[in-house]
């Protein structure tokens, strides 16, 4: 498989900012046009070739290396590797997303050999951040907090009950315990407020598993892919956007691809009322081209409502990286551009998850506006409205009972 500029941004890698020790590895490149493979050295050992043939970024070419330097590298994770242009400590690391065609035209523009290496870091140790410590906050430890709030709650209706029967005989007794349950109530009303913050954080948390570095499973069960292709009537070589793809290159197939990540086991799938086991469900899944899919995961496409009736919906795929605009989708013949607005085709009634569908575009177009691939200003009514309705959702809908509000109801 060829690099190509913008064919697309794989997931970010977070690396924790304070490091205690570091292990570095030296890579260089061969001088050919188009490289094939990089040379690696691990410490003093001798240099070894790695192939970058399925490299299309610095994420993919640290994997590559991982798996090359096995049993040495074996065991480091991806997100504690960073890649440098220099060895000097000032250099700042390549970003994962980076395409590593990109790379090497900039700092390699004919070619490399050993005397001009890439270096690589291994970070031994980690500080987790006050954000990573906040997600380990579980939903069962806010249903305990809930629990004890509404025990709490119903003690003091009970105490107030037995002190007004004791205030009938003293009103200067009543005042000073009115006065104390105002305290209370006010106290109550600020872990009410708290509980409501931890709720909302949890919940964002849960409905963006697209974000960080989850990884697309890279082989699908066949028995799910066989029920995929009964669900929607689809043949195994049809893609719902592109139509039938001939396999001319190495990326030219179609995959059953997950919307809500398989990687995550289907924890969070619960908040919108769906089982986890329905990550493997055909309606988490859609039949798409291998270079819509990972433009899809890596949130660059979306696909936005249409039409919703009682008996069906339309849906329709939407460009918010006009870079990817101009890049081919393997060798169909037809661009990013080309499909942009084009409807999913579906042969019967049967639809996936629409509430999925909807939190990756709430998702989707968040990522956009940070990435400013779109500007806020320049978004249409219709998606203004669908992502303030969300919105309000995520701030007023209780754990678990989201999928009984707009636009959660659509599937």
């Amino acid at each position: 498989m060829n690099l190509q500029v913008g064919d697309e941004q794989a997931h970010s890698t977070t690396v924790a900012a304070t490091t205690t020790k570091t292990t570095t590895t030296t890579i260089t490149m061969t001088s050919q046009q188009k490289p094939v493979f990089v040379w690696i050295q691990y410490g003093n050992g001798r240099a070894s070739k790695v192939s970058t043939t399925d490299c299309l970024d610095v994420d993919d070419l640290i994997k590559a290396i991982i798996k090359e330097l096995s049993p040495e590298l074996n065991d480091v994770p991806v997100h504690k590797i960073n890649l440098y242009t220099s060895n000097d400590q000032n250099v700042q690391a390549l970003f994962p997303d980076e395409i590593l065609s990109d790379v090497l035209s900039l700092h390699h523009p004919i070619g490399s050999n050993a005397r001009q290496p890439f270096h690589v870091r291994i970070i031994q140790n980690e500080k987790p951040t006050s954000t990573d410590q906040s997600i380990h906050i579980t939903l069962e430890q806010i249903k305990h907090t809930q629990d004890y709030l509404a025990h709490s709650q119903e003690s003091l209706k009970e105490s107030l009950i037995k002190k007004q029967d004791y205030l009938a005989h003293s009103q200067e007794s009543l005042i000073k315990k009115q006065d104390y349950l105002a305290h209370s109530q006010e106290s109550l009303i600020k872990k009410q407020d708290y509980l409501t913050k931890l709720n909302t954080l949890v919940i964002e948390q849960y409905l963006d598993p697209w974000r960080g570095t989850s990884e697309r499973t890279q082989h699908v069960n066949d028995e799910l892919t066989k029920a995929v292709l009964k669900y929607y009537n689809y043949g195994r070589f049809y893609c719902m956007i592109v139509g039938y793809v001939e396999k001319k290159a190495s990326r030219d197939f179609v995959k059953t691809a997950h919307l809500w990540p398989h990687s995550t086991h289907g924890q969070g799938l619960s908040v919108l009322g769906i089982n986890s086991d329905d990550v493997d469900s055909p309606q988490n899944c859609l039949r798409l081209h291998h270079d819509i899919e990972r433009a899809f995961d890596a949130k660059r496409l979306t696909f936005e409502l249409v039409i919703k009736t009682d008996e069906s919906s339309q849906l329709k795929l939407v460009l918010v990286d006009h870079s990817l605009s101009d890049t081919l989708i393997g060798s169909v013949g037809r661009s990013f551009g080309q499909v942009n607005g084009s409807l999913l085709h579906f042969r019967n009634d049967k639809r996936p998850f629409h509430r999925v569908l909807a939190l990756h575009y709430r998702a989707t177009m968040t990522h956009a506006i940070k990435k400013r691939w779109i500007d806020e200003s320049n978004l249409s009514e219709c998606q203004i409205h669908y992502q303030e309705l969300i919105s309000h959702t995520l701030k007023h809908a209780p754990i678990g009972s989201l999928d009984t509000i707009q636009p959660f109801k659509l599937i």
